[in-house]
């Protein structure tokens, strides 16, 4: 028998998403635009696993074990299990490419203004093509690994929390890696935006301080 957990993060996750969408819905004008609105796809990710996570707090023997054998229980997943490693799987890479499509957009912006600026026009054909992107790419791991039952999603560990693909290589490939590279790449990018907004903004640079100067010196 599993000791029960209720996840704090989960739930504080859950909170912190639900508060950002609400104010996200308030402030509309400002977010459901280009390129803000990625961070309202992440949310929604981020607010769909921490949901799984928390459900799964609630009855963990029946939700993620098929038998009380353990090796049986491995060897057939439970269809709950099924359901949350597909879901995990699929937005864990959703939400990585959002990330990195918002960190692409601010540099896009900060780097070359002048041509972001020309090409405002065409933001709505990017952004969609952008989202067609980031629905697509995760879909053939996980339809992969549903399709074949020897890459079926299996208990990642216990207490049982997630489910990931029985294939370590798959996983890896499909879903760490991706995940790594976007990363480095985005952390990256932030070295030239911040150098520029750094050279012309001023940050960090020391301010002159005025110099009391009396009038005989002055003279």
């Amino acid at each position: 028998i599993f000791p029960p957990q209720t996840y704090p993060p989960a739930w504080l996750g859950l909170l912190v998403g639900v508060i950002v969408i609400i104010s996200s819905c308030i402030r509309y004008k400002n977010m459901f635009t280009f390129p803000s609105v990625f961070l309202i796809y992440m949310t929604i990710g981020y607010c769909v696993i921490a949901v799984f996570i928390i459900i799964s707090s609630f009855d963990r023997p029946a939700l993620y074990c098929s038998s009380k054998n353990l090796t049986e229980s491995i060897l057939n997943p439970t269809t709950f299990c099924t359901v949350v490693g597909a879901t995990f799987h699929y937005f864990l890479v959703s939400i990585t490419f959002w990330w990195f499509f918002h960190v692409c957009s601010i540099f896009y912006k900060v780097m070359f203004p002048f041509t972001a600026k020309r090409t405002e026009k065409y933001q709505k054909y990017i952004h969609l093509i952008l989202v067609i992107i980031g629905i697509l790419l995760p879909l053939p791991a996980v339809v992969v690994t549903l399709a074949d039952p020897n890459l079926s999603y299996i208990i990642a560990d216990f207490p049982p929390l997630l489910c990931v693909p029985r294939s370590a290589e798959l996983w890896y490939y499909s879903a760490m890696l991706v995940l790594n590279v976007l990363i480095a790449i985005g952390v990256s990018l932030f070295i030239p935006m911040f150098w520029v907004v750094h050279k012309h903004q001023g940050i960090f640079r020391p301010k002159k301080r005025a110099l009391n100067i009396s009038f005989a010196e002055r003279k």
